[in-house]
């Protein structure tokens, strides 16, 4: 008769077979031959992992991800949110996937290139709060490429499992397990090792306030104001509103030759951004430097 084992290594083996069904046949061989640690995980990938919400909780590091924070503005745009440091970039961009396999392998099935997933109530609050742009909704992106990469692992493991099983000789003839090979199974560690400790952004909330802290590098400074003056005249703007962005623009430029003062730079550059805000709105559907430096503005 056919082993179970060998016939969950060959489906594991083939992409036609959804990883859902293959969890269902893991479960069935982990239940009868009582390894309970990988049933857990198994049952986990089938019902997902949203009782792991809890800080302390622990997920496959698989199911984390890193998405582009983005901002919706009054006018319906989307647009890159950027931090004052990478360490706030990471806490707030960092995704956990916790749904179930099933769950993610139909999202996978729509025709959808990139996800957008919310923030939680209380983060999105801060996030709001903090805006100083009158952005109105901020959430994740993340790509199809990111929810795929926990079906792949989920599939290796389920392969590498099995074939652990038949080098130790329990292959499940018929679907059954030997006297023997329940024995065997019982006296060896099928435990698996990704976990990683799923985080909290809310509980951090003290930590990120998207822009607000208002900060911009030097070397960004300096490419925000040659970027800006390169293509000032795209802008179109009357004599009086050219007048006002120049003055602005002139003060961001003193303040590149030594170091500069922060408070200084806010203030010009969020005087720059009132001023020019209509004339770039109309010039950063696309990517290109107007977007980039709608970007930068954004955050001041």
């Amino acid at each position: 008769m056919a082993s179970i084992v060998v016939e969950l290594q060959r489906d594991s083996l083939k992409p036609t077979i959804a990883v859902s069904d293959l969890l269902r046949k893991a479960l069935l061989i982990a239940t009868k031959l009582d390894i309970p640690e990988f049933k857990t995980w198994i049952e986990s990938e089938l019902s997902g992992y949203r009782d792991c919400i809890d800080p302390k909780s622990t997920v496959p590091s698989y199911r984390i991800s890193t998405g582009t924070v983005m901002g919706q503005d009054e006018w319906g745009r989307w647009i890159p949110v950027l931090f004052p440091t990478a360490e706030q970039n990471e806490l707030t961009s960092k995704v956990v996937f916790f749904d179930s396999v099933a769950e993610i392998e139909s999202i996978i099935q729509q025709d959808l290139t990139d996800l957008r997933i919310a923030f939680a109530p209380e983060q999105a609050a801060i996030l709001r709060q903090s805006s100083l742009n009158r952005l109105v909704m901020h959430a994740r992106f993340v790509r199809k490429e990111d929810l795929k990469r926990v079906l792949d692992a989920v599939r290796t493991e389920i392969l590498r499992w099995s074939l652990k099983l038949e080098k130790d000789g329990i292959l499940g003839e018929g679907a059954a397990f030997s006297a023997e090979e329940q024995q065997k199974a019982s006296s060896v560690n099928y435990n698996t090792h990704f976990y990683a400790p799923v985080g909290n952004v809310a509980q951090n909330a003290e930590h990120f306030s998207q822009t607000a802290n208002n900060t911009i590098q030097s070397e960004d400074l300096a490419k925000l104001v040659k970027q800006f003056s390169e293509h000032f005249n795209e802008l179109n703007l009357d004599a009086r509103q050219q007048q006002r962005a120049e003055a602005q623009l002139a003060i961001l430029k003193t303040e590149l030759t030594g170091e500069h003062d922060p408070a200084i730079v806010k203030q010009a550059a969020h005087s720059l951004r009132t001023i020019t805000e209509g004339a770039i709105g109309s010039l950063v559907t696309q990517p290109g430097v107007w977007h980039w430096i709608h970007q930068v503005l954004s955050s001041f």
